[in-house]
């Protein structure tokens, strides 16, 4: 999942989400909680996405939408 930790209402609802689906027993990446600070977030979620999801989820925030539009 990768989600703004700009928003907290989107960063609450993305780990409401994956914190539903571990205790359903479905493995969860999650950018949070899978990038260490300081790390290169890019390659992370390269990385993440390409070898390891078999779906992957964005919850897209308004402010990322405006700034997506806006250029």
């Amino acid at each position: 999942m990768s989600h703004t930790n700009s928003n907290h209402r989107d960063f609450a609802l993305a780990h409401r989400i994956a914190t539903t689906l571990v205790t359903r027993g479905v493995k969860v990446w999650i950018v949070s909680a899978s990038i260490a600070p300081g790390d290169r977030w890019e390659q992370h979620i390269v990385s993440g996405v390409l070898n390891q999801c078999a779906h992957f989820l964005v919850i897209p925030s308004a402010p990322a939408i405006k700034i997506q539009v806006g250029q």
